[in-house]
């Protein structure tokens, strides 16, 4: 099981944190900070806060946000079973919905 806690990621290319393996069961995300900056070009600005793709994530107290600008996604769950908990997270300054 993959555990992130208490972490800042900020100004990567394309995601703060990409979990793609639908292998992957039960990641637990809780009180991180994840932000791009989109004045500072495509190489920073993060379009993905966080992107997961496993099954039945655990996503609480998170910061997802775009500085100078707003830039797609805070939070993106693609396909991720029935038994996932999001809660209390804070998503700001995104440009896209799903």
């Amino acid at each position: 099981m993959f555990s992130l806690q208490n972490s800042i990621v900020y100004e990567n290319a394309n995601s703060g944190l990409n979990i793609t393996d639908v292998a992957s069961v039960n990641a637990l995300l809780t009180d991180n900070i994840f932000y791009g900056d989109v004045s500072a070009g495509e190489n920073r600005n993060q379009n993905f806060g966080v992107y997961i793709r496993g099954t039945d994530p655990t996503v609480l107290r998170n910061q997802a946000y775009h500085i100078n600008g707003s830039q797609q996604y805070g939070i993106y769950l693609d396909n991720v079973g029935s038994n996932v908990v999001v809660r209390d997270n804070l998503l700001f300054n995104n440009s896209d919905t799903v």
